[in-house]
This record gives C-alpha cells, sequence and structure tokens, in this order.
C-alpha cells in the first residue's frame, strides 16, 4: 500500500472563478500564489513573472509553464529534455539496484565465509545464507 506517500500531502479543490486577483505584491500565500498563476499565467506582465521567480518552487513553475506555451520547436526541444531527464534518472535507479544486489550478494558470501570457519556444512551454509552450495564450495576453495 503506498499510503505513506499521501501521509503529509494535502489537496485543495479551489473555484477558479470566485478568486479574485490581487497584485502579485498582495498576494500572502503560496496557495494565493498558486491560484493567481493557474487563473493569470496568461497575463502575468514581466515584472510580475520575475517576482514570482525569486521563490525556487514557483520560478520552475513559470519556466515549465513558459516552455509548454511556447512555439512548437521550443516546446519539442523541452519535451525532448524532459525525457532525457527521466532516461538518466532511470539509468541511475537502475545502477543504483544492481550495486545494492551486489552489495547484498558479497554480504552474504562474508557471511559465508565467517561460517565456514566456524566449521559449519555446506548444506547449512546455504540455507542460512541463500547461496548454492556450489557458490560455498567455490569460496572455501579459494
Amino acid at each position: 500500500s503506498n499510503n505513506h506517500l499521501f501521509d503529509h500531502w494535502k489537496a485543495t479543490i479551489v473555484d477558479l472563478k470566485k478568486f479574485k486577483s490581487k497584485p502579485v505584491n498582495k498576494l500572502e500565500t503560496d496557495k494565493e500564489i498558486w491560484i493567481h498563476i493557474l487563473n493569470d499565467a496568461p497575463s502575468l506582465k514581466q515584472g510580475e513573472r520575475e517576482a514570482l521567480k525569486k521563490d525556487p518552487v514557483f520560478r520552475r513553475a513559470l519556466e515549465r509553464l513558459e516552455m509548454l506555451s511556447a512555439d512548437p520547436k521550443t516546446r519539442k526541444r523541452y519535451q525532448a529534455s524532459v525525457n532525457d531527464q527521466r532516461d538518466h534518472l532511470a539509468v541511475l535507479e537502475a545502477a543504483e539496484k544492481a550495486a545494492e544486489k551486489k552489495f547484498r550478494q558479497q554480504e552474504r558470501e562474508q557471511i559465508a565465509i565467517a561460517l565456514l570457519n566456524q566449521m559449519l556444512s555446506s548444506q547449512q551454509i546455504a540455507a542460512a545464507t541463500g547461496l548454492t552450495v556450489e557458490e560455498i564450495e567455490s569460496l572455501a576453495n579459494a
């Protein structure tokens, strides 16, 4: 279950039509800023955009919005960049999983060597570590 993912997450439903637009410098909460961006993004003046971009979260949101509303070539380049970033993260995740697997294997082998030194049988060590009898005998002969 993924309930733990939502323990600190909160959703707010807002009727954007009922939100009264204020000048950017009068927005007091992050929620008001998000609603303002969602409601008035196309009509934001350059100065308002710059004021909002002082916060890294809103800077990233506005940059993405600008890319998505740009011409098709720019949008395509942006999407390619996002795809490259996802691919890179997938490669890193795969490498991390492979490293974890290798580490667990090395741990099992170290435990097996310690158990061999205590004169346990290969079958007992195999049962305790999950290694095969052949792997244990190979470690014993190394």
